[in-house]
């Protein structure tokens, strides 16, 4: 068996030994091994493999790579080595290899931690190796690195709980020790050793930990520990043995009883008054209007935060933040927005800090919907809980806000959504009941302190200069226009920006959303008087904000550079919300798609604002496609699926079927597809002819003559009710372009003639011939039937005189056998970077089959 160690430094043995340095001198024949090892030996397919490892060379001398790294990898460890299916799948063959990462996973799958851990203890995944010039090979060996260091953390961590809880606290300590050598900068997981070593009664190991950890800190970042870490030390130094003796140390975080958060009296903070008993010791509450710091108790670590690094913000839906809107509790139905607002203020404020992941405004609305219905009775926590899993989130923000005599009390908490557990309890922000607002500044600024302490961050600032929180009454009508934003009319949301604004004219969410509104509908005027309002309030802006400006005015002036930059700059503050699709839109449409998914996939669809927004599964499902990660495709529509239901996602799934060549499956699907209620969107025949240039693209003629064919006999067959229903009469001239167009594609050129004129002769079709491209249609005929590119129909049809768009020209000058003129025109479009589809309209428009050969336009289209 071939023993294949990847944890720590490559090891690769052969059956009785003998030398496999040819392999491991080749970086990327050693990369290759490792992928097809580490996904747990499944087959992959060679075009995914060409993405991660050779991006920079075309497909066919990719190809030519990958056979020659196969070659050599089989001449080495045997010609059994590799296991495929037809000739496209790879994979290694699980009989005849043993690796150490799959054997990791196999023992914490039996519970085996204590195994899996000694198989972890060499180091690190391919420590200290490195593949140039394969960006997406990088990107994928660090989540490998992150997830197998979680695993390996959780693994520690469940084994110190489980020691904590037979009270040895001496293996909880080594346990411990391991996990602080797995994340040395991770003071939570520093305190809880501290603790542990204490309640042992070894003060001198745990200030001797402490030392170290500081000495490192003070070297590594300039920067010296928390102050409940040395608040924590202090106390260690001051207790005598002697004196107090030993006492179990309380859990750091006290796991809720299973399905049900804490309550008012059975652990949740009780809003305090002034009978509540206060032990000796603890600082006292202050007086009316003043303020109190915050107090962290110490924390047990998530096991999603091991690998963070000091100073870097966390990333992926596990490590996301959800502020809650604090509950009121107050009993005056005037305050009910104080909560919402406060929990608005505080995200905000950590959003701009890149250093936190957030959940966004729009996304905190659409869950807040899904637990509107929570069981009558249900706890606040449990509600929490219950919206950040809706929005996807790993930890949550919440709390309430409580009335005691002329003052308010914001009492907060941070709970940890998967294991139900709070993290800590935050000691209560006070102030007079008239001046809430400060309330709510201070409230931010604990709430950070916190949440710093939480992911090993310095949030030293979150607030613009001069910000303060709007109005309530402003804040109210801007909620209200969120709420309508997201639902079937986002027009009516205007009154209540534009009230919002006017309310409180320091308020500037309302301006930015209301120029989205506007953005919608086309209507520049207003944009642009957005634009210069907010663009004079410029120094007193958010940083996301101030990147918010910057994509509005960039929009304006049509710099679609510049607004691309400057969504960039938003995803990266506020990665997963709205801004992440926008960063993706510029590089999609200039055909660099690698750069566009990597926004994309910012986003947690299954989650929050993207859950049923059509447009942003299209994107992400094209870009999947043009790259050639059909797998990853094929989940991504079946996901979609079990959100949006309709034909037009089943479509999306049989293209991934068909470029996977699972045409079984894909017919199938197209069967069920055609069974769905028609789409509002698109015609049956409009989707049943995409499905047949798709056959095409790929190879099944047979297939794509029958799309065709089904396509044409669906508009034919297609019901005046329908019609009526969608298309605004049964006699709409776009239905009879559909069906040329349809016809066009499967190269029934006379068919599609025939229709193209009588569309061209049709009285009142000017807006057709313009919206549909119908010149370059009858264009595209004649330069097919040699005609070069003439205009066909009845002499002086006025189409001719209707110019055509670069893309046109492009395919009408590829069907002409101008292929150099063909491709300098393409890459004109690319450059331009306005039209999102390019990249897939080339993938399945029959002219550019041409050019498949022709080595300048196949460098352009490679998506980059």
């Amino acid at each position: 068996m071939i023993r294949f160690r990847l944890f720590g430094p490559i090891e690769l043995e052969r059956p009785g030994g003998g030398p496999t340095a040819a392999v491991l001198a080749m970086s990327k024949a050693t990369a290759l091994l490792a992928l097809l090892a580490v996904g747990g030996m499944r087959l992959w397919r060679r075009d995914r493999l060409i993405a991660l490892l050779w991006p920079e060379l075309d497909d066919k001398r990719a190809r030519n790579a990958l056979s020659k790294a196969i070659h050599t990898c089989r001449q080495v460890l045997g010609k059994d080595a590799f296991v495929t299916r037809g000739v496209e799948e790879i994979g290694l063959d699980p009989g005849r290899w043993w690796c150490d990462v799959a054997a990791f996973l196999a023992a914490l799958e039996r519970g085996s931690r204590e195994e899996a851990l000694e198989l972890y203890r060499r180091g690190e995944l391919l420590e200290g190796f490195h593949v140039s010039d394969a960006p997406d090979f990088e990107h994928w060996l660090d989540s490998e690195r992150y997830r197998l260091r979680a695993q390996a953390l959780q693994a520690t961590l469940a084994l110190a709980d489980e020691a904590e809880q037979e009270r040895d606290l001496a293996s909880a300590a080594v346990y411990l020790e391991v996990a602080c050598g797995h994340q040395p900068r991770d003071e939570t997981v520093l305190r809880r050793l501290l603790s542990v070593l204490d309640g042992l009664g070894d003060r001198a190991g745990a200030l001797s930990a402490y030392a170290r950890f500081a000495e490192r800190l003070a070297h590594d970042l300039d920067a010296e520990p928390a102050p409940e870490t040395r608040a924590l030390v202090a106390r260690i130094r001051e207790r005598s043995v002697a004196a107090e003796g030993w006492s179990p140390p309380t859990p750091a975080a006290a796991p809720f009883p299973a399905g049900s958060p804490p309550r008012e009296g059975d652990g949740a903070p009780a809003p305090p008054s002034d009978s509540t008993p206060r032990r000796a010791g603890r600082r006292r509450w202050l007086g009316r209007g003043q303020l109190v710091g915050v107090a962290l108790a110490s924390v047990a670590v998530a096991p999603w935060l091991v690998g963070l690094r000091a100073g870097l913000r966390p990333t992926g839906v596990g490590n996301r933040v959800l502020v809650a809107p604090l509950v009121n509790r107050t009993g005056d139905s005037a305050l009910t927005y104080v909560g919402e607002l406060t929990a608005d203020w505080v995200a905000r404020g950590l959003e701009g800090t890149d250093l936190i992941e957030v959940v966004d405004q729009l996304s905190v609305v659409l869950a807040g919907r899904d637990v509107e219905a929570a069981p009558e009775g249900a706890s606040d926590a449990a509600r929490a809980l219950a919206l950040a899993r809706a929005a996807g989130a790993g930890f949550v923000v919440s709390g309430a806000i409580y009335q005691v005599q002329d003052s308010l009390i914001f009492q907060s908490e941070i709970l940890d959504v998967r294991r139900e557990r709070r993290l800590s309890r935050l000691e209560p922000v006070i102030t007079s009941a008239d001046a809430w607002t400060t309330g709510v500044v201070r409230t931010r600024e604990v709430v950070s302190g916190a949440l710093a302490s939480v992911f090993d961050v310095s949030l030293a600032s979150i607030s613009a200069p001069g910000s303060s929180p709007p109005t309530l009454a402003a804040y109210r009508e801007f909620r209200a226009g969120l709420e309508l934003f997201t639902g079937p009319d986002p027009q009516a949301s205007l009154l209540h920006f534009d009230a919002a604004a006017q309310l409180d004219t320091t308020f500037n969410q309302p301006l930015i959303w209301a120029w989205f509104v506007h953005l919608n509908a086309g209507r520049v005027a207003s944009m642009d008087s957005l634009a210069r309002r907010l663009e004079a309030r410029r120094a007193r802006l958010t940083p996301i904000d101030r990147h918010a400006l910057g994509y509005m005015l960039a929009e304006n002036a049509g710099d679609l550079g510049a607004s691309h930059r400057e969504a960039r700059a938003a995803a990266d503050l506020s990665p997963g919300s709205e801004w992440s699709n926008n960063a993706a839109n510029y590089p999609l449409a200039r055909n660099e798609v690698r750069v566009a998914l990597r926004y994309l996939q910012q986003v947690d669809p299954e989650h929050g604002w993207a859950r049923t927004w059509n447009p942003y599964w299209i994107a992400l499902c094209q870009a999947l496609h043009v790259v050639g990660r059909y797998d990853d495709e094929l989940d991504a529509t079946r996901r979609w699926f079990r959100l949006v239901p309709t034909s037009d996602v089943r479509y999306n799934e049989a293209r991934a079927l068909i470029a996977l060549g699972r045409l079984d499956e894909a017919a199938l699907v197209i069967e069920e597809m055609k069974n769905l209620a028609p789409s509002p969107f698109n015609a049956l025949g409009y989707l049943l002819g995409g499905l047949g240039a798709e056959y095409a693209a790929h190879g099944y003629p047979d297939e794509a003559a029958r799309a065709f064919e089904e396509a044409v006999a669906a508009y034919r067959s297609m019901s005046d009710e329908w019609w009526v229903r969608w298309r605004r009469g049964a006699d709409d001239p776009r239905r009879a372009f559909e069906e040329a167009e349809v016809l066009y594609q499967a190269g029934e050129l006379d068919q599609a003639r025939v229709l193209f004129d009588s569309l061209a002769a049709a009285p009142g079709s000017d807006g057709v011939r313009v919206y549909t491209s119908l010149p370059a249609y009858r264009r595209l005929i004649g330069a097919r039937e040699g005609g070069g590119g003439r205009v066909l129909g009845a002499e002086g049809d006025s189409t001719g005189a209707v110019g055509l768009d670069r893309y046109d020209e492009a395919r009408i000058a590829a069907a002409r056998g101008d292929f150099a003129g063909a491709v300098a025109l393409l890459r004109a479009e690319f450059e331009a970077g306005t039209t999102l589809r390019l990249s897939l309209l080339v993938h399945r428009d029959p002219e550019w089959r041409l050019l498949r050969d022709y080595q300048p336009f196949q460098e352009l289209v490679t998506p980059r």
